[in-house]
Formats: structure tokens, C-alpha cells, sequence
């Protein structure tokens, strides 16, 4: 499952199929193939584009909330076109 797992990186979610043919090929339930996957994703340093789109939600909420006050709306923009070059 570890060499699924890698080989998938950018997209650790088997399919059912999948799931299945992992759970054969380890002798394990396909509920227990399921709960490796999640513990796995959840214990991995795959975690960066999950902060990077919280940290994008954030800077999104922020520029939303002076665009509403704000009467000068270029400054804002520009801020929001280095955010997500940044990320």
C-alpha cells in the first residue's frame, strides 16, 4: 500500500476497485485498507497544500473584507495578484 501511496502522491484516494484489489493483495478488509489510506494521509508531509490553501482562504477573507471599505480597490487587487503568485 506504502508503494500505491507514493506512486500516487498527488492524489492519495484509491478507488474502490482499488481499495479492493490492495485489501486482497494484504490479506486485509477493504474497511481496513480505507482507514490505512486516511491514517496515512493524515500522517504524511503531504500537508503543504492544505496550509497553503488556508492560508489563501485567509488572505482572500482579509482582501474581501477591505474591498468592502476600502475606496482605493487597485491596492487590494495588486495585494491579491502577490498572494497568489506567492503561493
Amino acid at each position: 500500500m506504502n508503494d500505491w501511496f507514493q506512486d500516487h502522491i498527488n492524489n492519495p484516494y484509491p478507488t474502490l476497485e482499488d481499495k479492493e484489489r490492495l485489501a486482497k493483495q494484504s490479506g486485509i478488509t477493504v474497511k481496513q485498507v480505507t482507514a490505512w489510506f486516511s491514517n496515512r494521509r493524515n500522517r504524511s508531509q503531504n500537508t503543504k497544500p492544505k496550509r497553503i490553501k488556508r492560508a489563501i482562504e485567509h488572505e482572500m477573507s482579509e482582501m474581501i473584507n477591505e474591498l468592502a471599505f476600502n475606496p482605493d480597490k487597485t491596492q487590494i487587487i495588486e495585494k491579491f495578484r502577490k498572494t497568489i503568485m506567492n503561493h
